[in-house]
């Protein structure tokens, strides 16, 4: 089933209308998720928009593709390169030293990515909250601006 697949939070889905039904009934998280859902933003994007926690979002989303109210949009998934992965790992050495390992195996479970699937779509915002742990604000700052740049543009 879609929902289980391990990649969901890099998934895309849209809104759609049913002509065939004329009462839908529909609980304050199923709302909440659909009001979020946008056909330019990941279910991991969408997922943090909402409030909601990724395991929430799956089983909600399920419900909400069982009436027909969203459909998955097709879209090519860009991953970042490994030398940009190779790249953050070490300047997040640098800057936390030996906790970097631990600092980015907890930002991936957050945001539900793996270190070798990490969409370039979503790259921006991984780097953004690695850098939030970061205590120093001088190596936040450098540490953001050199990974930053070194994120292709879509």
């Amino acid at each position: 089933m879609l929902v289980d697949s391990p990649d969901l939070p890099q998934r895309y889905f849209k809104k759609t209308i049913r002509n065939d039904i004329e009462k839908v009934t529909l609980d304050a998280e199923m709302i909440r998720l659909l009001t979020g859902i946008d056909e330019s933003k990941n279910i991991s994007q969408v997922a943090r928009a909402v409030k909601m926690d990724l395991s929430r979002v799956r089983e909600i989303l399920g419900k909400l593709l069982d009436l027909g109210l969203v459909v998955h949009v097709a879209k090519e998934i860009i991953y970042l390169d490994r030398a940009v992965i190779e790249f953050l790992i070490k300047k997040l050495s640098e800057a936390v030293g030996p906790m970097a390992e631990i600092v980015i195996e907890d930002i991936m479970d957050e945001m539900g990515l793996q270190i070798d699937r990490i969409p370039v779509d979503a790259a921006s915002d991984f780097v953004r909250n690695i850098a939030r742990e970061i205590p120093q604000e001088e190596n936040r700052i450098l540490f953001e601006d050199a990974v930053l740049t070194r994120i292709p543009k879509r």
